[in-house]
């Protein structure tokens, strides 16, 4: 958790070592600060999910199989 504040409130580049995809999940859950930490963009970046439903600022993602 410290890396992911480095990086979304220092605006420090340091790597996280984590795979969204290593659970094998159907949804991915969005929100704000997710959105500014970026720590799902890659795997949305890939077109692994696509945007199901945005409820206020939450946004959920389902994995396109």
């Amino acid at each position: 958790m410290h890396l992911l504040n480095r990086r979304g409130f220092l605006h420090q580049a340091d790597t996280i070592d984590y795979d969204p995809l290593a659970c094998d999940p159907d949804y991915l859950g969005g929100s704000p600060i997710m959105r500014r930490l970026g720590l799902y963009q890659p795997v949305l970046d890939s077109g692994a999910f696509r945007l199901l439903r945005t409820d206020g600022v939450y946004e959920v993602y389902e994995r396109r199989r």
